[in-house]
C-alpha cells in the first residue's frame, strides 16, 4: 500500500512520467482527474483528500488564501532545492510570498517550425518574418490562448530591447517601443499578479 495518495490530470503530460515512476515503488499511489475538475472543484477539497496534488499555478491563489498547501521549502532542504534546474522560468513561477509552492511537471513554450528546403536559415527577428512572408508561406497559432500569448510576448520583448536602449543611453524610451504594432495591446498583468488572482469567468 502506498504511503501517500496524489491526484494529476488526466493527460499523457500529467500522468505517464508519475505512473512510471511510482510502478518502481509504493511511495505515491496517484489518481488522476479531468482539467476540467480542478476548475470545478475547490483546491481546498481536493488537498483534503489528497496528500499531493498537480496544480498550474493559475491555481495557487486560491490554494495559498484557503491554506490548502505546504510550502515545498518547509519538506525539503533549501539547499537541495536551489540544485534544481528546469526549463525557462519554470521554477520560478511557483514562487510567492518567498516560498516555493510547486515543482514544475513540464513546460511548455513556444516555438517556431520551418521546412529547410524552403526557409534555409530561421528569421532571428519579426522584421525577417515580415520579410519572408513576402517569398514563403507564414502563419501563427492564433487557437486558444495563443493570440494573447503572442502579444504578451511581443510585450516582454519591447520591454526588455527598451531597458537595454536606456541603459546603453539610447533615446528611446519604454513609452515608444521599437515596433508600433504592439502599441495597441494593453500591458498584461506581471506573472506574480496572475498568480496571485487567478482568473474567473
Amino acid at each position: 500500500m502506498a504511503e501517500f495518495t496524489g491526484l494529476t490530470w488526466d493527460h499523457p503530460r500529467g500522468r505517464q512520467a508519475l505512473e512510471r515512476s511510482a510502478a518502481s515503488g509504493t511511495l505515491i499511489e496517484w489518481h488522476v482527474h479531468p482539467l476540467e475538475g480542478f476548475e470545478s472543484s475547490p483546491i481546498d477539497e481536493l488537498a483534503a483528500r489528497y496528500d499531493v496534488i498537480v496544480l498550474d499555478h493559475p491555481h495557487l491563489g486560491d490554494a495559498l488564501a484557503t491554506g490548502a498547501l505546504q510550502s515545498l521549502d518547509t519538506v525539503f532542504e533549501p539547499e537541495w532545492l536551489a540544485t534544481l534546474r528546469c526549463v525557462g522560468p519554470s521554477i520560478p513561477s511557483y514562487e510567492l510570498d518567498g516560498h516555493l509552492w510547486a515543482l514544475p511537471l513540464d513546460a511548455a513554450t513556444q516555438v517556431s517550425a520551418r521546412l529547410p528546403e524552403r526557409v534555409p536559415e530561421n528569421p532571428a527577428t519579426w522584421t525577417e518574418v515580415v520579410e519572408l512572408s513576402h517569398h514563403q508561406p507564414v502563419a501563427l497559432s492564433l487557437a486558444g490562448p495563443h493570440a494573447y500569448l503572442h502579444c504578451e510576448r511581443r510585450e516582454a520583448e519591447v520591454g526588455v530591447r527598451s531597458r537595454e536602449r536606456q541603459r546603453s543611453g539610447g533615446a528611446r524610451s519604454a513609452a515608444r517601443p521599437a515596433e508600433p504594432s504592439t502599441r495597441r495591446h494593453r500591458k498584461p498583468q506581471s506573472d506574480r499578479d496572475a498568480r496571485a488572482h487567478p482568473h474567473r469567468p
